[in-house]
């Protein structure tokens, strides 16, 4: 049983006829009957019978049918993964994440992607969890680096690394003299908050009601960089993750304190993509990055 046997049969099928199955492949009738009866006496069954004037699959032709579609598929994928040798160049990757991982992770991955991979074209995608899942799942992506759970999905993820979700205020704020709040601290302070509707958003407002605070929010952006710059003026208290506000805790132009029972809290990021029996060259180097970034194998969890 050969490939172009295969080929022949799948298409002699989708026609519904030799003739017209030969014209698509550019054979003359005669061979596409050939490779047929090649095919059925290899086998020892009748694949295709003729129901009037159209060609109909046998019950052992609709078995067959599904297996070489199946073979075909993974025949046309190896051919594609080493035409990228052949051609030295390694494809596309096409990377989901939301703005934080965007703008404090991937410049060091990327940076060393690039380095490793210089013949991939890379293309980053922003949008929050629920968004980049369905762009996964549509295969508009290769993989996503998300925040929100992934359990019951058809993916496979790697946990990679917890970002701590801290409290920020400007350092002159009243607040200064303490080395700890409770909840009870913050009702009355002006909060500014990222947008609802986000992740993130929802991790927090979830954070708050566990701990019974109701933040009066004096604002909502979808911009970490405006919601540092608001509250360095004074304007209210935020909470973000410490990874995005590293540099100005340093610098001093902003401060953090511990609230009990609210913050710090953590939120897991993981590497999820679809599964595939052969992963395509590109997205398999990006996960072994991944694994050497942080330590995580890039073998799957489900």
């Amino acid at each position: 049983m050969e490939l172009h046997q295969l080929r022949i049969f799948l298409k002699v099928i989708e026609h519904a006829s030799f003739s017209r199955a030969a014209a698509a492949l550019h054979l003359t009738q005669p061979a596409v009957s050939q490779q047929i009866r090649a095919l059925e006496e290899e086998l020892g069954l009748e694949l295709l019978q003729r129901i009037g004037r159209t060609i109909r699959p046998t019950k052992a032709g609709e078995v067959l049918l599904e297996y070489a579609r199946n073979i075909l598929t993974l025949a046309e994928k190896g051919e594609r993964a080493l035409a990228e040798f052949r051609a030295e160049r390694r494809g596309r990757l096409i990377l989901g994440a939301g703005n934080t991982n965007i703008t404090f992770r991937l410049p060091p991955l990327l940076q060393e992607y690039r380095r490793r991979e210089p013949g991939v074209e890379v293309v980053v995608k922003a949008g929050n969890s629920h968004q980049l899942l369905a762009l996964l799942d549509e295969g508009q992506i290769d993989v996503a680096l998300v925040t929100s759970p992934v359990e019951g999905r058809a993916f496979h993820f790697i946990p990679l690394f917890h970002d701590e979700i801290i409290l920020i205020l400007p350092p002159e704020h009243p607040f200064g003299g303490k080395g700890s709040l409770t909840p009870e601290d913050l009702p009355g302070v002006p909060a500014i908050l990222f947008a609802r509707g986000s992740g993130f958003r929802r991790f927090l407002d979830n954070a708050f009601a566990r701990a019974g605070y109701r933040p009066e929010v004096l604002m909502e952006l979808e911009s970490i960089e405006g919601i540092k710059r608001l509250v360095q003026i004074g304007l209210g208290l935020s909470f973000l993750p410490r990874v995005a506000v590293e540099e100005e805790l340093k610098g001093g132009s902003l401060r953090t304190l511990p609230v009990a029972g609210l913050v710090p809290a953590t939120r897991t990021t993981h590497a999820v993509y679809r599964p595939e029996p052969f992963l395509p060259t590109p997205l398999r180097a990006f996960l072994e990055l991944l694994h050497e970034f942080y330590g995580k194998s890039p073998g799957p969890e489900s």
